[in-house]
């Protein structure tokens, strides 16, 4: 599948970045956040999909990956200084939903050995399938080492609820080269599992924008025109249901207060005739003195 993103305008854009990143360095290490915002796509309707692609390149060296091993594993692991748990120290955690949340939050990803992997869900529960970190295969027949940068290389495109899609592909310390090859890697791998692929990303996807927020470089797609038409729509929906809601209201009161006033008026006219009649039946009944 060809892109449609030339090559020029890719790496104008990640040049324009880098730039404008060293003209006011951070004292930390900003990342690179690829957004794209799709269109011709129900959330409710269609089909969810999700994939996973490797990067040539890491684009999170802070990354950090926990092994949850056997003994030779944890061994391997301790050597390398990574962070590992055996059995043991899993079941020290007693299936304690705080404790296993406070795991999956400390670590961004796992790795479990084949003799423990199966045992995760009775020894810690579903609390990491829940956070979405459930634990990758890791057998003795591959590098522990090499594995991990997989793992950290390895991004993942989920469609969820909304339209806009963002994902980190690199960071500010890479170079031109490295940088392209990420981003033009993420979007046509993006791409192909759309439905409709080119025809679902917004027609104005070769407009690229820059953002710095909170450290990260933005490189925007659309800039979330897509959720803003769609909320513009849903107010607009909802202004036209109020309006028929209140003059629906409105109607039925002044009817019913229409028909409380004749109902009044009725009782006034009885009134008025049987009133007089009561008190000239009264006086015919006292005798007169």
């Amino acid at each position: 599948m060809s892109s449609k993103v030339s090559r020029d305008t890719l790496y104008d854009t990640v040049n324009t970045l880098l730039e404008n990143s060293n003209k006011k360095p951070r004292k930390f290490l900003e990342t690179v956040e690829l957004q794209i915002a799709l269109k011709n796509y129900d959330p409710q309707k269609d089909k969810r999909f999700s994939g996973t692609v490797k990067l040539k390149n890491i684009p999170r060296p802070k990354f950090t990956v926990c092994v949850l091993g056997d003994q030779q594993h944890c061994d391997e692991a301790k050597a390398n200084n990574v962070a590992c748990m055996d059995a043991e120290a899993l079941k020290k955690l007693n299936k304690n939903k705080k404790l296993v949340k406070k795991l999956a939050k400390k670590y961004d990803a796992f790795l479990a050995s084949e003799s423990l992997i199966k045992q995760i869900p009775r020894l810690l529960g579903p609390g990491l399938n829940k956070a979405g970190k459930f634990p990758s295969l890791l057998t003795h027949n591959e590098s522990m080492m090499a594995k991990i940068d997989e793992v950290k290389a390895t991004i993942k495109f989920q469609m969820k609820k909304v339209l806009c899609l963002a994902v980190a592909v690199g960071h500010v310390k890479m170079s031109q080269d490295e940088l392209a090859q990420n981003l033009n890697l993420s979007i046509n791998f993006l791409v192909s599992l759309l439905k409709k692929n080119w025809q679902n990303i917004s027609s104005r996807n070769t407009h690229w924008k820059l953002h710095r927020s909170q450290g990260s470089w933005m490189i925007t797609a659309t800039i979330l025109l897509t959720a803003i038409r769609l909320s513009l729509q849903v107010a607009s929906k909802l202004t036209f249901l109020m309006e028929a809601i209140l003059t629906d209201i409105t109607a039925t009161m002044f009817t019913n207060a229409q028909k409380l006033t004749k109902a009044a008026r009725n009782i006034v006219d009885l009134m008025a005739i049987h009133i007089p009649a009561l008190f000239q039946t009264k006086e015919s009944i006292v005798p007169a003195a």
